[in-house]
């Protein structure tokens, strides 16, 4: 493997060198490239495919996307955006509240404590 700061004119041209000469390269190639083309059909037949239902189907419309009627607050989910904000806000509001309720509570508290042991 190179790295990145590995890299030396004498070790680029060594690995480039190997990866050309050595048969293990074009056999994992090979075995790759027979992988990607094994389909059930050609992309181009499936692209022929394609263009015919839309034609015979008078453009798909029952294909089309759904989001295009939705208004654009919807269709970027700032709806649920806004509803996430608002409940974290709303948790951190209490959080904060009842840190200081606390604080205050104790700090009323401690006087009363130190009064009793005079």
């Amino acid at each position: 493997m190179l790295l990145w700061g590995d890299i030396t004119t004498q070790r680029l041209v060594s690995d480039i060198t190997d990866v050309l000469t050595d048969p293990k390269y074009a056999k994992a190639a090979k075995k790759r490239s027979a992988i990607m083309k094994d389909r059930e059909e050609e992309p181009a037949a499936k692209g022929a495919f394609w263009i015919e239902y839309a034609i015979r189907n008078h453009g798909a419309p029952h294909l089309r996307s759904a989001g295009r009627f939705l208004p654009w607050y919807q269709y970027y989910m700032l709806d649920v955006y806004v509803v996430i904000f608002v409940a974290f806000y709303l948790l951190f509001f209490i959080f904060k509240t009842s840190i200081v309720l606390m604080i205050k509570i104790c700090g009323k508290i401690v006087p009363l404590l130190k009064e009793k042991k005079e």
